[in-house]
């Protein structure tokens, strides 16, 4: 079972930044060198069909989960819980919502890389 020591954490968080940063500039160039093909292809998509706002990084904290490994295939959880802020005297709000994806990623000895991710679960239900 994959271990979430400080070295996988700090992997993990990498490969979320550069999904992210793919994501809010519509440039896959970004990301190609650490998805599957496949993942490249739904990516494209979901960048045109399905924006998304992911707030500074200052305001997200990221909590992994692994789920169960198949082969060189591991499933995680990823809950982002986003910080309130403060809008005023008396006012407070999220930044944005909180939400839980499903990752999968393929490990090999040379590289680690996304084969899918997907959203499972959000405060709008």
């Amino acid at each position: 079972m994959l271990e979430l020591n400080q070295q996988t954490l700090t992997r993990l968080e990498e490969l979320d930044a550069l999904y992210i940063k793919a994501f809010e500039s519509k440039a896959l160039n970004i990301i190609k060198d650490y998805a599957e093909p496949s993942f490249l292809y739904l990516m494209a998509r979901l960048i045109i069909t399905c924006p998304r706002y992911f707030a500074d990084a200052r305001y997200r904290e990221n909590k992994w989960e692994v789920i169960r490994e198949e082969g060189n295939d591991v499933i995680l959880h990823k809950s982002c819980i986003y910080q309130v802020i403060r809008l005023g005297l008396v006012r407070k709000t999220k930044i944005s919502t909180d939400y839980t994806e499903e990752w999968t990623i393929r490990i090999l000895p040379e590289k680690w890389s996304i084969k899918n991710i997907r959203r499972i679960d959000d405060a709008s239900g």
